[in-house]
């Protein structure tokens, strides 16, 4: 498994996760172009990415999350109550229905080859997650805001 820190800190937050041939976005909050530029110094094309998983709705996670997904038609994945928080600010354009998926703290869901288990984090924002990867005898987990 791969895992790298794309963008942390307040300018803006982005990991990658990679599994054999299945390649997860944890937060979008740069730029695409940056994003872009940062996939490419690791060898890994935007248009491979099959899936975005967002931890909360604040712009330093989501400020690049439209461009990016309507850019390459990525699926995007969050809680109903961050949903509701990107929605409401508009800032990230217009997404595909298809790409707007609603997910549940403590239910698992599988992207590609990578099951997914968000989890519940203390943070001042609707509904934010942390999320655990399981993938083959690896496991890893993310958190973000909440020190």
């Amino acid at each position: 498994m791969t895992f790298c820190t794309l963008s942390s800190g307040s300018s803006g937050n982005s990991v990658f996760l990679s599994y054999d041939n299945t390649n997860i976005l944890i937060d979008c909050g740069r730029s695409g172009k940056h994003i872009c530029s940062r996939l490419n110094d690791l060898g890994v094309s935007p248009d491979c990415i099959d899936g975005i998983l967002v931890t909360h709705e604040h712009s330093d996670h989501i400020c690049g999350l439209g461009v990016f997904s309507r850019k390459f038609n990525v699926p995007i994945y969050a809680t109903e109550g961050t949903w509701k928080g990107i929605l409401s600010t508009k800032s990230i354009g217009n997404i595909k229905n298809e790409n707007i998926n609603t997910i549940t703290p403590y239910d698992s869901f599988e992207i590609g080859n990578i099951k997914i288990v968000p989890f519940d984090i203390p943070h001042d924002a609707n509904q934010p997650v942390g999320y655990r990867f399981l993938a083959g005898n690896t496991i890893v987990a993310t958190a973000t805001d909440i020190g």
